[in-house]
């Protein structure tokens, strides 16, 4: 009889207060000048951010012309990354990518001129090549990252897409984090641009409508419960 369904990543059956910010991200997504193309999602464990980055992705990828890619923090963001674009794009952007003189992707290595993704520079070519021909299609690409936290492989990937986004490319970020974790990555002295991002907090959800919906639970199962 739980109305809230508490599963662990997934977005619960009653999302409460968090429908329309979730909307209101979706939609300003569209807007190539939208504060939201960087976005940090912030709040103490247990508050939703999960389920909010999820409820967003999902939105998001049922979009024309849209690819979202769903990262973990770890050491190999970048190739993963540029994995998880070629493997959401339509049969047509494959052959586009297929094409590119020099560009070889494949399930186990990405190779720009014979040089393979362990080169972070190349990984970095790579993201670039591709992300100029989905320019050039009109697709866009939503980034998502959930628990972050200032560790070096995050820092450069941050910097990477600063670098991604100066250049015009069409490409947007959502992060999450616990609040001194977010804190100590915007702060670092090369990811400044961080402070300028849209920052959403997420606090934890009002009792009053947790006992409404409690409340409301059991009238539908024919049941009355006091206050």
């Amino acid at each position: 009889m739980n109305p809230f369904n508490p599963s662990f990543g997934k977005v619960p059956t009653v999302f409460l207060d968090r429908n329309k910010l979730v909307n209101t991200v979706t939609k300003n997504l569209e807007n190539p000048n939208s504060p939201y193309q960087t976005t940090l999602i912030y709040g103490l464990r247990g508050v939703g951010k999960t389920s909010f980055l999820t409820d967003v992705s999902k939105n998001v990828a049922k979009k024309k012309n849209w690819i979202v890619v769903n990262l973990v923090p770890n050491d190999k963001i970048l190739p993963t990354l540029i994995e998880g674009i070629y493997k959401q794009s339509t049969p047509k952007l494959k052959k586009i990518f297929d094409k590119i003189n020099g560009f070889k992707i494949s399930a186990f290595e990405i190779e720009i001129n014979g040089q393979k993704s362990n080169d972070a520079s190349v990984s970095q070519i790579a993201l670039e090549t591709i992300l100029e021909q989905l320019k050039q299609q009109n697709v866009h690409l939503l980034v998502t990252i959930d628990e972050v936290s200032s560790t070096p492989e995050i820092r450069n990937f941050a910097s990477i897409y600063q670098i991604m986004v100066r250049e015009e490319f069409y490409i947007s970020l959502i992060m999450t984090g616990l609040p001194d974790q977010v804190s100590e990555l915007q702060n670092d002295k090369v990811l400044t641009f961080l402070l300028r991002s849209k920052r959403i907090t997420l606090s934890p959800l009002n009792k009053l409508d947790v006992k409404y919906r409690y409340r409301e639970a059991f009238a539908n199962d024919g049941r009355k419960i006091s206050d």
